[in-house]
């Protein structure tokens, strides 16, 4: 439903970021207001397919280049569109879930996109060194979002494309104050599932940042032009991402940090204490090699206070699996790699 693909390049009409969903009629440089034409050709039943467009300023395909990539789907992602009024309180409904992550793109040549995420409380950003703003996404609903009365998500006649994330078992956000620190994984506690892309967006005037697991050593992109960097987000581990020391990058000392994560849901786990009674998921990763839905009774190492732990594969499961004590969430399928 989503892709995103980014030269690993300095050239500025090659290799600024470039979105498409399967709602967009054409593809769309994130961070200012160009076309970039079919430069995103079309969605296949298990990838997509680029084109070089000599004209667009976020290339896709020209030779010899090396672009990084990642794409969304599955029922936890919603793609949609609207017309603005540029009234403020418009509400956007009927996403179907309450939306952990929404981004919106105006359809027409004046602005790149926008992101909110449920931990940004007050505002949303465009993929730039953006300020922020708190006219733009008023709010994140139950069924949907609301908006402001500015021209990036509400011009009166303009027709937005937005995507919507919601609570998924693969997808996590949320924020940190950066410290300056080298080598700082997070988020503490870890995830639920090994991080296979993340992104960072300072709330500082700085450009997010993202890695995905493919973009290897310590480096890691921003949506505009530009080569790959290190010291900013340098690793993806177990249940983690870790940051470098760049002290006007990802981990600015005393300024707030917005991130979102997606990954592999490799695994959950509930305890069973000796009266019965459910214990609190425990955050330990799981690798599975059984098929999808078997069970795994064994307790994990350095459980030693669990009689009995359960496990179960997500990846790949249908939503709405009954595990003891509750429903996990469904799953969406966040890919991410590389094309030289």
């Amino acid at each position: 439903k989503v892709v995103v693909v980014k030269a690993n390049d300095a050239t500025f009409i090659d290799s600024n970021a470039v979105l498409r969903t399967t709602n967009m009629p054409k593809t769309r440089t994130m961070t200012n207001s160009a076309d970039s034409l079919d430069s995103i050709l079309s969605f296949n039943s298990d990838g997509f397919t680029v084109k070089h467009e000599a004209g667009a300023e976020g290339k896709t395909n020209v030779s010899g280049k090396t672009y990084y990539w990642y794409a969304f789907g599955g029922d936890r992602v919603v793609v949609g569109n609207y017309t603005g009024n540029s009234t403020s309180g418009k509400a956007i409904v009927g996403v179907g879930f309450a939306p952990q992550m929404v981004w919106i793109q105006i359809r027409g040549l004046t602005d790149g996109t926008i992101h909110r995420t449920k931990s940004m409380s007050t505002e949303d950003f465009f993929f730039n060194s953006d300020l922020g703003d708190t006219d733009r996404t008023l709010s994140l609903d139950n069924d949907g979002f609301t908006l402001g009365t500015d021209g990036a998500v509400n011009a009166n006649g303009s027709v937005y494309d937005y995507i919507a994330w919601g609570l998924a078992d693969n997808f996590d956000e949320g924020t940190y104050i950066g410290d300056g620190t080298d080598d700082r994984n997070l988020p503490s506690p870890p995830l639920l599932f090994n991080p296979q892309l993340a992104h960072i967006k300072p709330d500082s005037g700085m450009t997010p940042h993202f890695k995905v697991a493919s973009l290897t050593g310590d480096n890691s992109m921003d949506y505009s032009t530009g080569v790959s960097q290190p010291d900013n987000i340098q690793s993806l581990g177990q249940g983690t991402f870790q940051i470098g020391n760049d002290l006007t990058g990802m981990n600015a000392n005393g300024i707030t940090h917005y991130w979102f994560a997606v990954g592999t849901a490799v695994g959950f786990a509930i305890g069973i204490a000796e009266d019965g009674t459910v214990v609190e998921p425990h955050a330990t990763i799981v690798d599975f090699t059984e098929p999808d839905g078997t069970l795994v009774t064994s307790s994990p190492a350095g459980e030693a206070n669990v009689n009995m732990a359960l496990y179960t594969k997500l990846a790949g499961r249908s939503g709405g699996q009954t595990l003891i004590g509750g429903t996990v969430d469904n799953t969406f399928l966040g890919l991410q790699g590389n094309s030289a």
